[in-house]
């Protein structure tokens, strides 16, 4: 019979870690036995210890302070650093630090080689953060290999006659590039951008959402009653006049009529580097350029690397931080680019990027989803994908926080899904600074991803904060840390541990964000029964399958994001979800004996749709092999696909499977269609549906105690069940378990 591990905290004790070698699989494995769990939670493995973020502010570091991190931290019980060089932008609370070497210079490589070398002795796996600061770019970047966006000019123009005249220069920031120059009908008081198109400015990349929170992505999907058709542009009225634009000037015999002329071009967004060191800058990188990448990977990323291999082996990974480069909408190949990924040509629709219906709404809001979805397909490929190859071209893995939590324009789980292992980020609650829970724990995505892509990592930078940084405890930081185990991080990357030489004196020099810990903090000498914590409940939750019943395709739009572990209310306690890019779906989604299984063993008894009238055709296509072959889905009935691809044959193909799926269901009287060995359900409470299945809660508990709130992560490998329980409160008192696969008594393990 199975056994259950329930992880309570009970006790305080501390146990001797054994060192073991680092080599370790980097995907999902169910063969745990019992004795290896019980050895591996009595002495952690190096892959399951606590990793930080070694923050070498403003480039200072000593070869003397090196050698005493890392023997402090494998003293404590660490298993990594990510060697981060940065500089600050506060100095409220610590003055700034005396410059180190500049980033990368013959100095800066010199403490490189160093810690990399004793990296090795000590026994400490590295990452490397592949600039100073974040926001990727570097001093070699050129504007022409920097961020750009669209820009435009407009100038009316009445026809009957020859036009000649300079048309207005479009926003230059750095560097000015045109794209083409179109001709369109002037229509007297029709309106334009998010008076034209609901959201416009959001859809079309001329406005981000935010920096944090649940970002309002359903107004991608809005729009104004009707189809705006009698105030959209015809494709056939829009005239190329690229050809007649030359040395800087227009020259057209116009036809008669009143005209707007529309210059389009691009200019760098002017992102930058961000917190770099003294002497180190330079403009972000074109994420959606291979060119501007090599650019990157020959001066900065390949020197990083073939540095570190000519001295040792501890350098593992390459990093880099979260987006916050605002938003970006071009690059230099941008139309090859989207006809590549989109089948058709974007130059009849070039009008609406400059706020114009082109022949209705529907249609042009499918463009703009097919112009967003390219700018995140670019991204994707002509950058992290590369960043991918590259470092396992050396032997070594990614970890970017490609995925947010600032607004990328990305499909989250897409570019994260392309790391060796997902990494989010979650803060400590604080008064003043990522107050609400969705501003400050952006982990459940990560965990998504690795639980629908075999990886078996979970990083989490935190918990980081900007007040109070040195005043945080564990018991103050323990509940906080729990509920991201609960959301599924298993790899706490602790943000942060600055390097500080002592000749700096207590508490040394110190980055402005972050919660302290590093030999100067005053419980640094206590520190070790805590880490000890973290690294049992990172061992235990690494082992294995996460344990879920639901799984969520959550659409192909740009951007797209997973925010909460609590963000599907409707599920009740006791039933756990994960969500899913297109990419899970079409290549690694089938079904056996009715259940929803991954390579690896990852299983699900349902799939739930998002409430959109839109859906990609392959993804609908694959649906329907997936139900015949005894697939439960659950959603609402799609009405057209997503995009302008094959429009409007694949919206004809939408209807034809979305009616053999559905059938004559309508989410109100009639709500299930048995198609095939599967069904589709529309309008039933899904709790119910996985009842009907007898498919029970998880986990359920009798509380004695009126605030009792608990949370919970649930693996399980071949033979064990793992089940991590948390109470959000101090006070709790339960009188019983109730598990849906019935173990014998649990073996309660004190992880404290």
């Amino acid at each position: 019979m199975q056994k259950a591990i329930l992880l309570i905290f009970l006790c305080s004790a501390s146990f001797y870690m054994k060192g073991q070698s680092q080599h370790y699989s980097m995907l999902t494995d169910r063969t745990t036995s019992y004795t290896q769990l019980k050895n591996g939670f009595d002495a952690p493995p190096p892959e399951s210890r606590l990793r930080c973020y070694w923050w070498w502010l403003n480039s200072m570091a000593t070869k003397e302070s090196i050698t005493r991190d890392l023997e402090e931290m494998k003293a404590k019980g660490y298993g990594g650093a990510s060697l981060v060089d940065a500089g600050s932008s506060n100095y409220q609370v610590a003055r700034k630090t005396a410059a180190g070497p500049v980033f990368m210079s013959p100095g800066w490589m010199e403490l490189y080689k160093h810690a990399v070398k004793e990296a090795d002795r000590i026994g400490i796996e590295l990452s490397v953060n592949i600039q100073s600061g974040w926001n990727p770019g570097a001093p070699s970047i050129t504007p022409e290999f920097a961020m750009k966006k669209i820009v435009w000019s407009e100038v009316d123009v009445t026809g009957g006659k020859l036009i000649s005249m300079e048309l207005p220069q479009p926003e230059k920031k750095l560097m000015y590039q045109d794209i083409m120059v179109q001709a369109i009908p002037k229509k007297q008081g029709v309106p334009v951008k998010n008076e034209a198109i609901r959201n416009w400015k959001k859809k079309s990349f001329n406005e981000t959402f935010g920096s944090g929170g649940i970002y309002p992505l359903h107004e991608l999907r809005e729009d104004y009653p009707g189809d705006g058709s009698e105030l959209a542009i015809r494709k056939d009225e829009i005239i190329d006049l690229t050809g007649n634009y030359k040395n800087g000037k227009l020259e057209w015999d116009a036809p008669e009529g009143n005209w707007t002329v529309i210059r389009y071009g691009y200019t760098c967004t002017g992102a930058r580097t961000s917190t770099s060191s003294d002497g180190w800058g330079g403009l972000s990188v074109d994420h959606l350029s291979p060119e501007a990448f090599e650019l990157f990977s020959n001066t900065v990323i390949v020197p990083l690397i073939k540095t570190a291999q000519s001295v040792g082996n501890s350098v593992k990974y390459l990093q880099t931080d979260s987006w916050e480069m605002d938003i970006v909408s071009w690059t230099k190949e941008f139309p090859a680019e989207f006809k590549k990924y989109r089948g058709y040509d974007l130059q009849k629709f070039m009008p609406v990027l400059a706020g114009r219906i082109v022949e209705n709404r529907d249609v042009s809001d499918r463009f703009l989803h097919d112009f967003r979805q390219t700018i995140g397909d670019c991204v994707a490929d002509n950058h992290y994908q590369l960043l991918y190859n590259l470092a396992h071209k050396f032997g070594m893995g990614i970890h970017p926080e490609s995925g947010g939590p600032h607004s990328a324009p990305v499909d989250a789980l897409k570019v994260l899904g392309l790391s060796d292992f997902p990494q989010g980020e979650f803060w400590a609650m604080a008064n003043t600074h990522r107050v609400k829970d969705a501003e400050r724990l952006s982990v459940r995505q990560s965990a998504c991803v690795a639980h629908t892509n075999g990886k078996r990592f979970v990083a989490a930078e935190g918990p980081t904060s900007i007040g109070p940084q040195w005043e945080r405890s564990p018991m103050d930081l323990k509940g906080n840390i729990d509920r991201v185990f609960c959301s599924g991080a298993n790899r706490i990357v602790w943000h942060t541990f600055t390097s500080s030489p002592k000749e700096f004196g207590l508490p040394g020099n110190e980055y402005f964000a972050g919660t302290h810990l590093n030999p100067n903090v005053t419980w640094w000498k206590q520190s070790k029964d805590f880490i000890s914590y973290l690294d049992r409940c990172t061992y235990l939750l690494q082992q294995g399958l996460y344990v879920a019943d639901v799984l969520y395709y959550y659409g192909d739009d740009v951007p797209n994001f997973v925010f909460l572990k609590e963000e599907l209310p409707e599920l009740s306690f006791g039933y756990d979800w994960d969500k899913c890019s297109k990419e899970v779906i079409l290549n690694r989604v089938s079904v056996k004996d009715g259940k929803i299984v991954l390579p690896d063993g990852m299983s699900y008894r349902v799939l739930m749709l998002p409430p959109e009238k839109g859906i990609d055709l392959k993804v609908l296509r694959k649906l329907e092999q997936l139900v015949k072959e005894g697939m439960t889905l659950i959603g609402p009935r799609p009405a057209e696909a997503t995009g302008l691809t094959d429009f409007p044959q694949n919206d004809r193909e939408i209807t034809e499977i979305a009616n053999r799926l559905w059938g004559k269901t309508d989410g109100k009287t009639i709500t299930e269609n048995q198609y095939g060995k599967g069904r589709v359900i529309w309008g039933k409470d899904v709790n119910q549906i996985l009842a009907g299945m007898n498919v029970l809660p998880d986990l359920q508990f009798k509380g004695t105690h009126p605030k009792t709130a608990l949370d919970y992560i649930h693996r399980r490998t071949n033979t064990e069940e793992i089940f991590f329980v948390t109470n959000r409160f101090s006070q709790m008192k339960y009188n019983d378990f109730e598990y849906r696969y019935q173990p014998a008594l649990p073996d309660r393990k004190s992880v404290v």
